[in-house]
């Protein structure tokens, strides 16, 4: 791909969105500052942030699932656009085909008083990224990027414990595709909390966790009838070869602890 530097690190940033305080805000309501005729401008990160966090829940909205590592979509959607010869050029003084996912951004700099600059230039530049993103054809293209899909197992023992005793976690990430997949993979909860997450090894987790969450499932009675119970599924993220995968649920049983003190057993 165009403009990649080759130095083995990871480059930012990876796209831009419009974020100049200065130049083109997103001008919000605060304190009653619209009806006064004043709204707030924001821009920055501040802005750009939570703007392409909603493009992306339009990608988990029209594909029907949780994304892995945007990154690797990105980049690849990116390939796609070279490899097509669609001309995206942004700073040319024509408007992109429409085909376009991103907007490369060829003229200018990032560079702020004294910093380094970082120009930018055809394709991939560390001043702009892979451009400014047309957020209609990066969500209508998103499918359009295979990767090799994988199948993930998880198992946990004992499946019923006391809150913070430790539970044996073993999940195994395999694809046809050969190879083996990398990258990380989460334990989530069907109450919708997080537990942990773990690195794969050569494919794998041999692993133990103490943050199996007593969830607000619990159920009334006394001790030691009250439980919380809730599914517990390993979500694996993928990377640039392998796809995302979800295991199939282990249900646990999550205990309080004995009650204590004077006059409790």
């Amino acid at each position: 791909m165009t403009g990649i530097p080759t130095d083995g690190q990871r480059d930012v940033p990876d796209v831009s969105l419009a974020a100049a305080a200065m130049h083109d805000p997103y001008l919000i309501c605060l304190n009653g500052g619209c009806a006064s005729g004043n709204p707030t401008a924001v821009g920055g990160t501040s802005a750009g942030a939570p703007a392409f966090a909603g493009i992306m829940a339009l990608v988990n909205q029209k594909t029907g699932a949780r994304q892995g590592q945007a990154n690797y979509v990105l980049y690849k959607l990116m390939n796609l656009q070279q490899t097509k010869g669609w001309s995206c050029n942004a700073s040319s003084g024509v408007a992109p085909a429409s085909t376009c996912i991103f907007n490369d951004i060829t003229v200018g700099n990032n560079v702020y008083n004294f910093g380094t600059q970082y120009l930018a230039g055809p394709g991939y530049d560390q001043a702009t990224g892979l451009g400014s993103v047309n957020a209609y054809n990066l969500v209508s293209q998103w499918n359009s990027v295979t990767f090799c899909a994988t199948n993930t197992t998880l198992t946990i023992n004992p499946t019923s414990l006391l809150l913070g005793d430790a539970a044996s976690v073993a999940i195994k990430v395999t694809s046809n595709c050969g190879g083996t997949p990398t990258g990380e993979v989460y334990l989530t909860t069907s109450t919708g909390a997080g537990v942990q997450g773990f690195t794969l090894a050569g494919g794998s987790v041999i692993s133990t966790t103490t943050s199996l969450p007593l969830s607000p499932l619990l159920l009334n009675g006394p001790y030691p009838l009250p439980y919380a119970s809730y599914a517990v599924t390993a979500h694996y993220m993928g990377d640039a070869t392998f796809a995302t995968s979800d295991s199939a649920p282990v249900t646990v049983r999550l205990f309080p602890p004995p009650p204590s003190g004077p006059g409790q057993i």
